[in-house]
């Protein structure tokens, strides 16, 4: 959210400290972890969200309304591959409580992508493809 401290680059995923990047001076540790707001969720490393759409449809049980579908696009630098899939966003309340993989399966033998995790987001959220 705008205006917020998510503690980057001193601080990541949830208050793990960067030893890349001393604190700026005059600030502490502590000082940072007590002004930057946590991550509610967090995901594999080298991964990042391509396509996310809400589902409101009624092909799924109805604990999948309201829920989240986010296709991700996987690591090129691992070495054991992650992302490559779609995930589920559980929501409660209006608010994320939980991330799980979805569809999965898009890592082809010799880890290459077959690139249809995106496709495959969209389709199950509204049935079309784009």
């Amino acid at each position: 959210m705008e205006g917020r401290n998510y503690g980057w680059p001193h601080l990541f995923e949830d208050g793990k400290v960067n030893p890349a990047h001393a604190p700026p001076e005059g600030l502490t540790i502590k000082d940072l972890k007590a002004t930057s707001t946590a991550s509610v969720l967090t995901y594999d490393a080298h991964a990042a969200p391509m396509a996310m759409v809400f589902y409101t449809g009624e092909a799924f049980p109805a604990e999948y309304r309201g829920d989240a579908f986010v296709a991700m696009r996987g690591s090129w630098n691992r070495k054991t591959p992650s992302g490559y899939e779609v995930v589920r966003i559980r929501f409660a309340g209006g608010r994320p409580v939980g991330i799980e993989p979805f569809v999965t399966g898009f890592i082809l033998e010799g880890g290459r992508s077959t690139g249809a995790a995106r496709a495959a987001c969209r389709r199950r959220a509204t049935g079309r493809c784009s």
